[in-house]
């Protein structure tokens, strides 16, 4: 090979070496997850349930979050991930012995799912609250 050829070919390589880096670093490697909670009888959103995900293997990706008033809680994690969605919605009774009236909580409604995070991708996961209520 002679000069000219392997200059060419070094240009050549370390240009599209380049390219590659620059159009890897504009990717989007964010995970993102919206979960929606719905009302197991009438499929209805529930607004101001607790939502905690965590990771199954037991690594650190840990968030916590309610639901809005459209019974959705999104947020955005930078790895991929097996994660456990927990949602529980507590159960208040206001006690109106106490001026002002003190909320007492009776019980919750839980429900989990599970959920696979992709780079770049948003994985949406529904759980249905039923309505038996836990201690």
């Amino acid at each position: 090979m002679n000069k000219k050829t392997r200059h060419f070919s070094l240009s050549l390589f370390f240009s599209l070496l380049a390219c590659g880096f620059f159009l890897a670093c504009d990717s989007d490697t964010n995970c993102y997850l919206d979960i929606k909670v719905l009302d197991a009888d009438d499929n209805k959103p529930i607004s101001g349930v607790n939502i905690t995900i965590y990771q199954n293997n037991g690594g650190a990706l840990y968030r916590e979050g309610v639901t809005s008033g459209n019974g959705v809680f999104s947020t955005r994690f930078a790895a991929p991930a097996n994660v456990t969605v927990k949602a529980e919605l507590p159960i208040i009774y206001w006690d109106s012995a106490y001026t002002p009236p003190e909320p007492i909580i009776t019980g919750y409604r839980r429900g989990e799912t599970t959920g696979r995070l992709i780079d770049g991708e948003t994985v949406t996961r529904v759980i249905h609250l039923p309505p038996t209520i836990y201690p």
